[in-house]
């Protein structure tokens, strides 16, 4: 059902970003080198504090097909509920979403239908490996693990010890490498040497994963993710950072997922954030709705 995916899309992407008010410049000048430690400790100092975040977004969603331009709301409760509504002309909610750690919710209020389904069903609907956690750190500009299992089971001990207050830092470190690039910091998991080796043996289920990182607020510019057996690429790109109170946060999110058969893409904006204001959660399927038939 193409106009499901298309739903989805907008939705899912719709995820993906963060906004405010009052313009950040990237410095142009080049950046001295840091170890991975101490910029996972920089970034991690910026995360946003919340229990809750509500926003007010419009953006557009293309495919090879067409183009559809959107408003929405979206809101969050910290590491347990996404919540996202899609409004058409004049207003009319469209769709409402709910995302939980283990499930996704979805309403279609022109149709008066619904389906609910595994948390996996994202990852499947776009080839791409996405949990909670991950959407959560996409949405609110934080580092997410999307490293091949055998690249982790390959760093050394010292690469994993770390204090025991800080344990959020070794679960990150023992995965990336830091490095740099002009004028931003990178956190990357593969060496472009063993990746080379890795490529040339045709080792299945490869994935690079980057983190380009402005170095005066430490906020991520930019992340890639490259499944190299597959030529399946995303891409996550945040700019215009403005200042919220004292949280730095990105005013435009352009994503784009590329493969051997599709590109789909993503720009969005914010015109409105709230950080832990009383807001509701408000997801009912009425009784006349009826299940959407659909293939697993």
């Amino acid at each position: 059902m193409k106009w499901i995916y298309n739903i989805l899309s907008i939705t899912i992407f719709s995820l993906l970003l963060i906004s405010c008010k009052t313009t950040y410049r990237i410095n142009p000048d080049k950046v001295k080198h840091m170890s991975d430690r101490r910029i996972i400790r920089n970034m991690m100092d910026k995360y946003i504090s919340y229990n809750t975040i509500s926003y007010k977004f419009n953006g557009e969603f293309a495919d090879s097909a067409k183009s559809t331009s959107f408003n929405g709301t979206l809101r969050i409760k910290y590491d347990s509920l996404i919540w996202v509504s899609i409004q058409v002309a004049l207003g009319v909610e469209y769709a409402r979403i709910q995302i939980t750690k283990d499930s996704i919710y979805f309403m279609n209020k022109f149709k008066d239908e619904y389906f609910v389904k595994g948390i996996d069903y994202i990852g499947n609907l776009f080839q791409v490996d996405l949990n909670y956690e991950m959407l959560q750190s996409i949405l609110t500009n934080e580092l997410f693990l999307y490293a091949d299992k055998d690249e982790s089971d390959e760093m050394k001990e010292e690469d994993i010890s770390v204090n025991d207050d800080e344990p959020d830092i070794g679960n990150l470190k023992k995965t990336f490498k830091a490095d740099t690039d002009s004028n931003m910091y990178v956190l990357k998991t593969h060496r472009k040497r063993k990746l080379k080796k890795q490529t040339r043996r045709n080792k299945p289920g490869i994935i690079v994963q980057s983190f380009r990182i402005i170095p005066e607020i430490f906020k991520i510019n930019e992340a890639d993710i490259y499944d190299v057996s597959e030529k399946r690429k995303l891409n996550i790109s945040y700019s215009n950072f403005v200042l919220n109170g004292t949280d730095t946060m990105p005013n435009t999110l352009k994503i784009a997922i590329s493969d051997k058969t599709k590109d789909v893409s993503l720009m969005l904006n914010y015109n409105k954030v709230t950080i832990n204001s009383d807001v509701s959660f408000p997801f009912n399927i009425p009784e006349k709705f009826k299940p959407i038939q659909m293939k697993d």
